[in-house]
């Protein structure tokens, strides 16, 4: 990391600036440089509609796990409705095994949701230091980034 000051500099030079982050836009419109903003200035960024995709994902989540539920139910229910050869306490044991079986699954999707939530892009003011164009920026963090 190299430092100016006692201050981490990025690669471009920038005091502060993170590894593996990319603003849109990368240049300012107004004189052409570089976009070279603080982490100061974009760690309180807002990521719009997050609250609401956060929200539909636990929605359906919870729907998921309720339609896991009610089909490893049903299902095998249906499959050995007219066996007498399976007891009652076979079948409930045979209804759990199913339900149990599709959580990993569910989990896997809520992770997968949840990771793609994290990679939404944020939003925050920018100001140009040298054009003092002022105007939203976009800052997204890199696959392999920090």
């Amino acid at each position: 990391m190299l430092t100016r000051g006692g201050r981490s500099v990025g690669l471009r030079g920038g005091v502060g600036m993170a590894k593996g982050v990319r603003f849109d836009p990368a240049e300012c419109p107004g004189c052409g440089s570089p976009v070279e903003a603080r982490y100061t200035q974009y760690r309180d960024a807002r990521r719009p509609l997050f609250g609401a995709l956060l929200a539909a994902g636990l929605v359906a989540t919870f729907g998921l796990v309720a339609l896991s539920l009610w089909a490893t139910f049903y299902l095998p229910g249906l499959l050995l409705e007219g066996d007498d050869r399976i007891a009652r306490r076979e079948r409930g044991v045979l209804h759990f095994l199913a339900f149990v079986a599709t959580l990993p699954v569910i989990a896997w999707l809520t992770r997968r949701w949840w990771r793609a939530l994290d990679r939404l892009p944020r939003t925050f003011g920018y100001e140009c230091g040298t054009c003092r164009w002022a105007g939203p920026c976009r800052v997204a963090a890199s696959r392999g980034g920090a």
